[in-house]
Order: structure tokens, then sequence, then C-alpha cells
């Protein structure tokens, strides 16, 4: 798992990081979306856990991509090889965050087109986060 303090060799920092991102795009894609006009109603609090979902899935992508860059043990990088690790990791694990964020927008995006009002209302606040997300 890593160690407690926050630094390179932690997991603390990155899931915070996640967490922290979630919670910044479903603001984000709340606000957008109440700007643009749609109708919120109560099953719209279920977004951020949907939100939070395709989140922590992204982040587990991100650090096994991070760990599988490694070319030596973790005690010998300078902060220049954990830099390039994390572009190398993001390199690799953008691809198919890539795809499961357009899947998702997609599927959100088309059920936006419902003839149900709350249906497309919720499904046009989940792709708008998801966009934020991404």
């Amino acid at each position: 798992m890593g160690r407690f303090i926050p630094g390179p060799g932690s997991r603390w920092t990155m899931s915070g990081a996640a967490l922290v991102l979630v919670a910044l795009s479903t603001v984000a894609g709340f606000g957008v979306s109440s700007a643009m006009g749609l109708f919120f109603g109560p099953v719209h609090s279920l977004l951020p856990f949907i939100l939070l979902g395709i989140g922590v899935d992204d982040a587990f992508v991100i650090v096994n991509a991070f760990d599988r860059a490694r070319k030596g043990p973790r005690s010998k990088e300078t902060n220049e090889d954990i830099a390039e690790r994390a572009a190398r990791a993001m390199g690799r694990a953008g691809a198919s965050i890539t795809v499961t964020s357009l899947t998702d927008l997609v599927a959100f995006g088309i059920s936006a087109s419902s003839a149900l009002p709350a249906l497309a209302s919720f499904s046009a606040y989940a792709a708008v986060g998801i966009v934020f997300l991404w």
C-alpha cells in the first residue's frame, strides 16, 4: 500500500488526489448542467457515486500503469525518474481511460434524448460530469 506519509513512495497522495478530482468534476458538472437550465431531480443525488466509481476505476488504471513502468527499485529513483515514469504511465493508461470515458459519455449522451424528462436530465447531468472527469 505504501508509506502513510505523503510523498513519491506513497499511494495516499494519489488516492486523495483522485477523490478531490471526482469532487471537483461533480461540482463542475452540476454547475454547468444547472447553468444550461437542466432539470434537477431527487435521483440526481446518485451522480456523485457514479462519478466516484468511474474516477476510482481510472485511478486504478493509472496506478497499475505507474507500477508497471518501474525499471528499478523504488528507493533508487530520483524525482526526475518518477516524473518520467509518470509520463510513461499516463501514456499507457490514457488510451484505456479515453475508451471507457468515451463509452460512458456516448451511453449517457444517447440516454439524454429519452422521452422521459427525469431520465433525460439525469443522463445529461451524467454526461457533463463525465466530460469534466475525463
